[in-house]
């Protein structure tokens, strides 16, 4: 009698035992999927609707990333800044069929620029980029805001962005009307940093 009870008693404590673990374990995952959920909330708070690409805030983090990865002695790479205005997007907006066509060209825009890929090395450093790449992986191409976007290039001095934005202002000009139904150009300003500059410094070089 008293073995019986003693056997009932262990498979209870192991029933016990299994439920606590399996208590940890539903908790546990509940933890990760709050977690995974608050992550992504995080990341599409950063991410422009309309075009897909990057916002503000997004930028202003990575270039301040970049700009203390640029500044330390040990890195001594360079760093550059490409801003670049869409010059038509309120006149299309005003006469051409309000924001929904806005919108498309901006789409259309993002397209030109990215390229139809992002390669995963560049022949940047030498001077050139592939005959179809416009701009790398590396690089962080941002909504900034309205009609006006930003181009980080980590690892690339002033005459390769030079070389980049030059680019983009060609391939804009020439492929807009044909991706959008609408002609559109594009003012860019380039900038590198320069280690001691504010974020605003840098910023203001290129604008």
């Amino acid at each position: 009698m008293v073995g019986q009870a003693l056997k009932e008693y262990t498979k209870d404590l192991k029933a016990a035992d299994r439920n606590w673990k399996n208590r940890i374990t539903a908790k546990h995952r509940y933890e990760q999927a709050r977690e995974a959920e608050a992550k992504e909330a995080e990341l599409n708070s950063m991410v422009d609707e309309p075009t897909g690409l990057w916002n503000r805030r997004y930028f202003e983090i990575q270039l301040t990333n970049e700009m203390d990865k640029a500044s330390r002695k040990e890195y001594q790479k360079a760093l550059s800044l490409i801003i670049f205005d869409m010059d038509e997007l309120k006149q299309i907006n005003d006469e051409q069929g309000g924001h929904l066509v806005g919108d498309l060209a901006l789409r259309s825009l993002v397209e030109i620029v990215q390229g139809p890929h992002h390669a995963a090395t560049s022949e940047l450093s030498s001077g050139r980029l592939r005959k179809k790449q416009v701009i790398r992986e590396t690089d962080i191409l941002c909504r900034y805001a309205g009609d006006e976007f930003i181009l980080i290039l980590p690892e690339t001095d002033l005459t390769n962005a030079a070389l980049v934005a030059e680019r983009i202002r060609s391939n804009i000009d020439s492929q807009s009307e044909r991706k959008s139904g609408i002609h559109f150009t594009a003012s860019l300003g380039v900038a590198e940093f320069k280690p001691g500059q504010t974020r605003d410094e840098f910023f203001n070089m290129a604008d």
